[in-house]
């Protein structure tokens, strides 16, 4: 029964936190050993995110022009890219749609840009559809978040 409560309040709070509260994500992402990070509002990612560099010191926002395909868009780093970010805009759900944007820190530029999309659909277990996704690359520097040409 303490578990059950437990669980109910940490629910409630996680979800009060969502709904108002900055988000930071902080990595070594530009392969210099400091901590760099994100913040944004979690709730209104389209109000932009403030990157703060250690490499030059400096915050630069980054306005944030993309949108979900299900509305929500969440920012998170890269589970296989210490010097990537990813927007995704994906729906949740079996067979949903996917929509990611992966953006790669450029050291000459010392900003991030749109490295690959990969747009698609998830699998499906009960109608038996398989995954089905497609990955475009980019050249060039699309800062975060502006949508590509």
């Amino acid at each position: 029964m303490k578990l059950l409560i437990g669980a109910a309040i940490l629910c409630a709070s996680l979800n009060a936190m969502a709904a108002s509260s900055p988000a930071t994500i902080k990595g070594e992402f530009e392969g210099n050993g400091k901590i760099s990070y994100f913040t944004y509002d979690a709730a209104n990612i389209g109000a932009g995110a403030d990157y703060f560099s250690s490499s030059t010191g400096k915050t630069r926002h980054y306005d944030i022009a993309i949108q979900g395909i299900c509305d929500d868009v969440a920012l998170y780093a890269s589970s296989d890219e210490k010097n990537e970010v990813v927007l995704d805009g994906s729906c949740t759900g079996q067979g949903a749609q996917v929509d990611q944007y992966i953006y790669r820190w450029d050291h000459q530029r010392s900003a991030w840009c749109l490295a690959e999309e990969v747009t698609g659909e998830k699998a499906d277990r009960v109608s038996g559809a398989h995954e089905h996704l497609e990955h475009s690359k980019f050249k060039g520097c699309t800062p975060l978040g502006a949508t590509p040409d």
